[in-house]
């Protein structure tokens, strides 16, 4: 059995996309890269690409949106077959399923209230999923919330130009693909930024954790220790990971937090990226 620590995917999503000519038609998918996967249901990169996507009539495709922030690839295919299976999976009660046979075709409403369903489930709601709007109808359905289903719902973001742009985003799939590459490119960006902001801290000078005060000593430690850090650019609060962990359930019920506030600069820090940081910083160093 290998003793290698799991590694946090940098990115992985579970999608919907919508068939611009036929948009009754929906696929579910999960791809670490949305723009080479979008590439290939629409035919842009010659292998790959399901099935579905490929029947004459439904090209090109639009990825209306995405759900990401999944602490592991196996997590990510979780949420995509129940999101394909909602009539059956395990991850929606019986009592609140809205589709309850295989073969009903249901339109987008449908397909969104069964997404709240998922992200309200305890397994998924403690990963702080995001979710990510590439479309403003699709947006709209969204916040209309048709079947009126109870739940406080993750980051919701969508891209400032599907409210501006509405003409042409419903009908150009180039400019929907232009879209994703925009936000998954900056997305990438970013975590190799804090990634490498870590690393930074690490590698140069002696550092303590500001709650144990505990040597912590990355050179010499052969990745056994795991440690956390604010975000916050301007904050240099350090610990130890389970440190933080004890800081943030100490008055609470939880056995996974959902996020807690930095001890020192008091943001509030989402418990699923800490972990995501420090397994990935420790990763890194054991490859070396």
């Amino acid at each position: 059995m290998s003793n290698k620590p799991h590694c946090v995917p940098d990115f992985y999503c579970c999608y919907l996309l919508r068939s611009i000519p036929k948009p009754n038609s929906f696929y579910i998918g999960s791809s670490p890269d949305p723009v080479r996967r979008l590439r290939q249901h629409n035919g842009a990169v010659r292998r790959g690409g399901a099935f579905r996507t490929k029947r004459t009539g439904t090209r090109p495709w639009k990825m209306v949106c995405f759900v990401y922030g999944f602490t592991s690839k196996i997590a990510a295919l979780q949420f995509e077959h129940a999101w394909q299976h909602s009539y059956k999976t395990r991850f929606i009660e019986t009592d609140d399923r809205l589709v309850t046979k295989k073969n009903t075709r249901n339109g987008i409403a449908t397909k969104l209230g069964n997404l709240r369903l998922l992200l309200r489930h305890p397994y998924f709601d403690t990963m702080n999923l995001h979710i990510r709007f590439f479309d403003r109808l699709v947006w709209e359905s969204w916040e209309t919330n048709k079947f009126k289903i109870d739940f406080k719902v993750p980051a919701c973001e969508v891209d400032e130009a599907v409210l501006t742009d509405e003409s042409q985003l419903d009908d150009l799939n180039e400019l929907n693909l232009e879209r994703i590459r925009a936000f998954y490119d900056d997305h990438i960006s970013y975590e190799s930024s804090i990634f490498q902001r870590y690393q930074d801290e690490l590698t140069y000078g002696e550092k303590h954790c500001m709650l144990c005060d505990k040597k912590i000593d990355y050179i010499h430690d052969e990745g056994t220790q795991m440690v956390t850090f604010c975000s916050e650019d301007e904050c240099n609060f350090i610990s130890c990971l389970s440190c933080l962990y004890k800081q943030f359930t100490k008055n609470s019920m939880e056995i996974i937090p959902k996020a807690g506030h930095c001890p020192s600069c008091h943001r509030l820090l989402e418990w699923s990226r800490l972990v995501k940081y420090s397994t990935t910083i420790r990763q890194n160093l054991v490859d070396k």
